[in-house]
């Protein structure tokens, strides 16, 4: 099932999201608010740091998103954690 969230402001993203320092502050500014579609069933604990929980977004919000931050697209599946996502 794939539901639709958006990206949470950068107030309260976590040290995580925000390790890129000054150039993931700017690069996120550019995507908060935009709409993302996650898979319900993706739902698992962060790769590297498993107290955070994270969901898979689909191909069509990775691409919007990267190409929205002027970065290139990733080749692998992309999670974003809780913090990122505003979620109802």
């Amino acid at each position: 099932m794939i539901a639709k969230v958006r990206i949470a402001p950068i107030e309260q993203w976590c040290e995580i999201a925000l390790s890129g320092g000054v150039a993931a502050r700017e690069l996120g500014t550019r995507i908060v608010g935009m709409p993302v579609d996650i898979y319900t069933e993706s739902l698992g604990p962060h790769p590297c740091h498993g107290e955070a929980r994270t969901w898979i977004i689909t191909e069509k919000s990775k691409r919007a998103i990267f190409k929205a931050a002027g970065l290139p697209v990733p080749t692998k599946r992309y999670r974003f954690c809780e913090h990122v996502l505003e979620m109802d």
